[in-house]
């Protein structure tokens, strides 16, 4: 999916063709097309118009079937409808499926107290090693800014100091050179749009 939505970015086509072109991969069967329409659209990346309703529709139905894109995806449309519980439940499930970007958020839902009783950033820290051990290259300058937070001690705040401008460079420059890579992407907390468009 990556591949053909940077092809779509670099030719300069409409974001309603890149719909049209979803949609069609959708009806094709591509459960993560469904998915990648859904999440553009619940972010105004795009709108989605007369295809949103049937996209998320068969996204909603792929995270309950184990996909661990879509549940990723509806962890952020759940997120958006202000059921923070259903977000983290399907930010956490995509995380087992190993969805590295849901990883980083289920850590961050976990620190910010997000869908959980309570705040917990020694789980989140957890969280976020396992998605460094694993190749999220954004994940190290999360931990040092929790370190920095007192998340690990007074100990770990000198250490966190110390790695964050370096991993934050090691970030910058993979996102560089792989803008849409799973082992980068991060979505912003905020909901605010994806790209930049007529929608912004």
């Amino acid at each position: 999916m990556g591949a053909k939505f940077v092809k779509f970015l670099a030719a300069g086509s409409s974001l309603e063709l890149l719909v049209e072109e979803l949609n069609r991969l959708t009806l094709l069967g591509s459960d993560n097309a469904a998915a990648l329409l859904t999440l553009l659209d619940s972010r105004g990346a795009l709108d989605g118009g007369q295809y949103a309703s049937a996209a998320l529709e068969r996204c909603r139905t792929s995270a309950a079937a184990g996909n661990a894109y879509a549940q990723y995806v509806m962890g952020w449309v759940n997120r958006k409808l202000g059921m923070s519980a259903e977000a983290f439940r399907c930010l956490k499930s995509a995380s087992v499926g190993m969805f590295l970007p849901a990883m980083i958020d289920t850590a961050r839902f976990a620190a910010g107290g997000a869908g959980v009783k309570t705040q917990d950033p020694q789980a989140a820290l957890q969280i976020m090693w396992t998605a460094h051990k694993m190749g999220h290259r954004a994940a190290l300058t999360f931990i040092a800014r929790y370190w920095m937070k007192g998340a690990a001690g007074w100990f770990a705040r000198l250490a966190g100091l110390l790695l964050y401008f370096p991993a934050l460079m090691r970030a910058a420059h993979y996102a560089t050179r792989h803008p849409l890579s799973e082992k980068i992407f991060v979505l912003p907390l905020k909901n605010e749009p994806l790209l930049r468009g007529e929608r912004n």
